[in-house]
């Protein structure tokens, strides 16, 4: 008998279980059906760039702020809570300090591949250990490399292809990202600029943006040409309606537009991580916005994959992200 009841209760335990599983997966469904039905997608972007080799935080003695462990545990909460995520990178990650190498380089993305980076589209900053080794990052990385007039100087072909890419998401919506370097760029002198060349960055982006426009209903544009030549750019080519900017830590702090294209930038050094968080139509239409430059301050912690990649490398974290008392 007392065999009997145990038995039973582990199949009643076992249907509550599956009741539970059930009631579940019917409720994501109908969240799902609810989100196809009105047509509205929320849709959060998180970008960042200038990084410049700030790899840790600043150890500041007011206020510890940035690192990319911080960053990481950021990202990472906000996908918990965000149905349809977008992590995008405008670029100069890298630092043309002598003493950053090949073995920070690689920490660098190593994080942004545990982070879920979509998007990352290279600064001139990028090139400093020659265009193969970035080829060969490109390869090895699970997000893409996006620069539409970046091209062979022997053939015209394009580098890092496709020239953009199309993310759809389950409401039907389809987005769609691409990157552009300003081509009058002044690169470091000692980089090998023989292999490649930059095509002009408006007519490229015009032909480009043509394209995306038969193919998607919302556009975004990594810009890696600076706030002013990215508003002409904008001026140019209207087309799209988000353009994040790279190279001279650009900081925008409040909603701005050029046109019709929301404007965004979140400075430099990894202090700041940018959200923006977007209501947008079945047609592609913004009926919502808002922008927040988020402080990467001591109230977040270090992300442990983090950790483990420094640890790899043989690269330690500060004092103060270890939570350790300096010793004189």
């Amino acid at each position: 008998m007392l065999i009997m009841l145990k038995r039973c209760g582990i199949v009643s335990s076992l249907v509550l279980f599956l009741v539970f599983s059930l009631i579940v997966s019917c409720s994501k469904d109908n969240k799902k059906e609810k989100r196809k039905l009105t047509g509205k997608t929320d849709l959060t972007l998180l970008f960042t760039s200038d990084l410049h080799g700030k790899i840790r935080s600043c150890g500041c003695a007011v206020q510890d702020m940035g690192g990319l462990g911080r960053m990481a545990t950021f990202v990472e909460r906000t996908r918990a809570k965000s149905h349809n995520l977008l992590f995008l990178n405008s670029g100069d990650d890298f630092s043309l300090d002598l003493s950053f190498t090949k073995n920070e380089a690689s920490l660098i993305m190593e994080c942004y591949e545990i982070m879920g980076l979509d998007v990352f589209t290279p600064g001139e900053i990028e090139y400093i250990f020659g265009l193969d080794y970035l080829i060969d990052i490109a390869v090895l990385s699970s997000f893409d490399f996006l620069v539409s007039n970046l091209v062979y100087s022997e053939n015209g072909t394009r580098i890092f292809e496709p020239a953009y890419i199309i993310k759809e998401f389950d409401t039907g919506l389809k987005v769609g990202i691409t990157g552009v370097l300003d081509d009058s760029m002044r690169f470091p002198d000692y980089i090998d600029r023989s292999k490649f060349r930059l095509e002009p960055a408006v007519e490229t982006l015009k032909s480009v943006a043509k394209l995306m426009k038969k193919e998607a209903d919302f556009l975004i544009v990594l810009s890696h040409m600076g706030v002013d030549n990215t508003k002409r750019l904008l001026e140019d080519v209207p087309l799209f309606d988000v353009a994040i900017v790279g190279h001279g830590n650009t900081r925008i702090e409040e909603m701005e537009k050029i046109g019709e294209t929301l404007l965004l930038g979140v400075g430099g050094s990894g202090k700041y991580l940018g959200k923006l968080e977007l209501e947008i139509s079945r047609k592609g239409e913004v009926e919502y916005a808002a922008v927040k430059l988020v402080p990467l301050v001591t109230g977040i912690p270090i992300h442990n994959e983090v950790k483990r990649i420094f640890r790899n490398h043989g690269v330690a974290l500060t004092d103060k992200e270890e939570k350790k008392k300096k010793y004189r």
